[in-house]
């Protein structure tokens, strides 16, 4: 029993052995492999860190946002109180100029009416003083009619 313990000891140690050799064979295999992936991994994470550092440079700093939008914020503010004072300003110019050319109309037509309604009574009056002239010149046309009429000629 000794050979057949022996021979099998011998193929059981040389499956051992070509075991041990492929499992070292593997583990070397997988320790490259894991290799080669940490290797990739690496480039991808320093093209990340890349693209962050220069995305990064692009930024703001949200403090330095922040201020620079509300310093246009009051600037805008700025300009629009003064464009509403300018404009106040204009529109009470407006108002008054309008006022004036109210007044001056309300004066102009004042003295239109004024020599209109003078002009109305000096109608009048002569109206009535061509109505008196008239009536006279009836009165004394009837006069000279009846004369002429009740007067006899002289005969020759």
């Amino acid at each position: 029993m000794s050979e057949v313990t022996t021979s099998a000891l011998d193929r059981l140690e040389a499956t051992l052995r070509r075991e041990a050799a492929e499992h070292a064979a593997n583990v070397e295999k997988a320790l490259k492999l894991q290799a080669t992936e940490y290797e990739r991994r690496l480039e991808v994470l320093n093209h990340a860190h890349a693209a962050a550092v220069e995305a990064q440079a692009k930024t703001v700093p949200r403090e330095m946002y922040d201020n620079d939008k509300k310093a246009a914020s009051d600037a805008m503010a700025t300009a629009l109180a003064e464009q509403r004072r300018t404009f106040d300003a204009y529109k009470q110019s407006q108002d008054s100029a309008e006022t004036e050319r109210a007044k001056a109309f309300q004066l102009w037509k004042d003295e239109i009416n004024a020599k209109m309604a003078s002009q109305a009574g000096a109608a009048a009056a002569s109206a009535k003083t061509w109505a008196l002239i008239m009536a006279v010149g009836a009165i004394l046309v009837n006069l000279v009619i009846r004369y002429m009429t009740t007067s006899t000629p002289a005969k020759p």
